[in-house]
C-alpha cells in the first residue's frame, strides 16, 4: 500500500470515529474520545518521522511550505488532545473542544490530500509504496526536520489564493482554541501556578514569561534539526511512555534540548532526559518536563 493511501486511510478511520462519538452521550464518549487521541498520536508521529521528510526532500517552493505548515497543525491538535483528558465528558466544554479537534483535523485533512499527497506523487510509487511499509511497521528514519523552526527573513511572501486561505481559516481555529482555553480556566476554581496540571497548551508557569524556551525558538540549523527528531523518534519508540510522553516538546539550539510538556511520572520524565542526553550532538539537556496531576 502506498503511503498516501495509508494515510487516507487513517484519515478515514478518524472521521468515522468523529461520527460515532457524536451519537453517544456523557461518560460513554470518554472511550471513544481516547481512540481518536490514540489514533491520532501514531498518526502524526509517523507523518513527521517518515513520509514529510520524504516529501521535505523533494526541496519544491511547495513542499518547503507545506510541512512546516502542517507540522504547526499538528502542534496545535496536540494542544487540544492535552486538554481533553481533564474535562468531564459531561461538560459543555468537552462538546466545544470536540469541535474544535473536529474542525482542526478537517482542515489538515483537506489540505494534506489535495496538496501535499499531489506533491508526494512525484517521488513515484515505488518509493511511496516503500514508506508505506516503514510506516505500517513504525519504523521512523532520520532524513529531515521535524519542526521547522522560525522563517528565514528572506523567503518568499507571495503565497498562492488558497494557502492563503487556508492559513486565514487556520488562525481563525487557533483563536476559537484560545477562547475554548480561557472559557474553561474560567470555569475552574483559581489555583496557583504550581497547581495546574501540566500540558502542552501554554499553561505551563515558566511560558508565562518572555524568557521562556517555546517551540517557535527550535532552531533551523541542520544539526540541531537531526538532534530534535532523533529524540522524537527516539521517545516515540518507546511504547512503554505515555500518549502525553510521546508528543512533549523538543526544542534544540546550538546543541542544547529543552523538554517541555506534560507526563505521567517522575520515571517518564527521567526516561525522556535521559534518551535525549544520549543523542550525538546533544551537549546539555534543560529537562523541564512537568508530571500532570490526575
Amino acid at each position: 500500500m502506498k503511503a498516501t493511501e495509508l494515510l487516507t486511510k487513517q484519515h478515514k478511520r478518524v472521521h468515522g470515529l468523529f461520527g460515532e462519538l457524536k451519537k453517544l452521550n456523557g461518560t460513554a464518549r470518554r472511550k471513544v474520545m481516547d481512540q481518536i487521541s490514540k489514533e491520532l498520536a501514531h498518526h502524526m508521529a509517523i507523518e513527521e518521522g517518515i513520509f514529510y521528510p520524504a516529501v521535505h526532500q523533494l526541496n519544491t517552493k511547495n513542499t518547503q511550505e507545506m510541512i512546516p505548515e502542517a507540522i504547526e497543525e499538528h502542534h496545535v491538535v496536540r494542544l487540544v488532545l492535552a486538554e481533553i483528558p481533564r474535562v468531564d465528558p459531561e461538560d459543555e466544554r468537552f462538546e466545544a473542544k470536540m469541535t474544535v479537534l473536529e474542525e482542526l483535523i478537517e482542515h489538515h485533512v483537506e489540505e494534506e490530500e489535495k496538496e501535499m499527497f499531489k506533491a508526494a506523487e512525484k517521488l513515484g510509487d515505488d518509493r511511496l509504496r516503500v514508506l508505506g511499509e516503514q510506516m505500517e511497521s513504525g519504523a521512523l528514519v532520520d532524513d529531515g526536520p521535524r519542526r521547522a523552526g522560525k522563517k528565514s527573513a528572506s523567503a518568499p511572501l507571495q503565497q498562492s489564493a488558497h494557502a492563503h486561505s487556508g492559513r486565514k481559516r487556520m488562525k481563525t481555529l487557533v483563536a476559537v482554541l484560545v477562547i475554548v482555553g480561557g472559557l474553561a480556566a474560567c470555569n475552574r476554581a483559581p489555583q496557583n501556578a504550581e497547581s495546574y496540571a501540566a500540558d502542552n497548551s501554554g499553561k505551563n508557569t515558566r511560558d508565562r514569561t518572555d524568557a521562556a524556551v517555546t517551540s517557535g525558538d527550535q532552531s533551523s540549523a541542520k544539526a540541531d534539526v537531526t538532534i530534535t527528531q532523533a529524540i522524537r523518534e527516539a521517545v516515540v519508540a518507546d511504547k512503554d511512555l505515555s500518549t502525553n510522553a510521546h508528543n512533549v516538546k523538543i526544542i534544540t539550539a546550538d546543541g542544547v534540548v529543552t523538554l517541555r510538556g506534560p507526563v505521567g511520572s517522575a520515571a517518564e520524565k527521567a526516561t525522556i532526559g535521559a534518551t535525549a542526553q544520549r543523542v550525538a550532538g546533544v551537549s546539555r539537556v534543560e529537562n523541564e518536563l512537568e508530571i500532570a496531576s490526575n
